[in-house]
């Protein structure tokens, strides 16, 4: 099986959802904070965390250079918690920023088909804002346009096949 940004996003949310209880996650999420996120998820109290999931060091170390490291810092419309889910590659959890988690995934032995899940480093609380009815609205909105075009893909690819 390949290990791809899809598989650990959808490992991801497996987790946030079923581990951590959150209410709600939604993958690739564009046009919520002013970067796409890989993951971001709600939890109970309306706090949003945002994952960035990197499957290779350079692509990690990319990352750094992009402006969203500076808006994570003050912006009310920026996550509570940002975290690094990395899966193939070894990072020194201190070369993070100080508020930055650090997730690693790894192959499980006793089940194959499912990533282990390491918290190397806790992510910290970057700011106290909470979702309001606005952010709410706005997912919810994102999670049923992702679920529509998920729903149309999967019927063109099944006409497709009876063709």
């Amino acid at each position: 099986m390949k290990i791809d940004e899809r598989y650990i996003t959808t490992r991801m949310t497996e987790y946030t959802l079923i581990d951590r209880h959150h209410i709600a996650t939604i993958p690739n999420m564009n046009g919520f904070f002013r970067w796409e996120a890989d993951l971001i998820s709600v939890t109970r109290s309306g706090y949003i965390h945002a994952f960035e999931v990197k499957t290779n060091k350079a692509d990690y170390k990319r990352d750094f250079r992009k402006k969203k490291h500076d808006l994570l810092t003050y912006n009310v419309w920026s996550p509570n918690y940002f975290w690094y889910a990395i899966y193939g590659f070894d990072v020194d959890k201190d070369s993070l920023p100080e508020n930055y988690g650090l997730i690693v995934l790894e192959n499980n032995k006793n089940f194959s088909m499912k990533l282990a899940i390491r918290i190397v480093k806790d992510a910290k609380m970057l700011h106290r804002g909470k979702m309001d009815d606005k952010k709410f609205e706005k997912l919810c909105t994102a999670m049923s346009w992702r679920i529509l075009n998920m729903n149309k893909a999967q019927y063109l690819r099944m006409v497709q096949a009876e063709t």
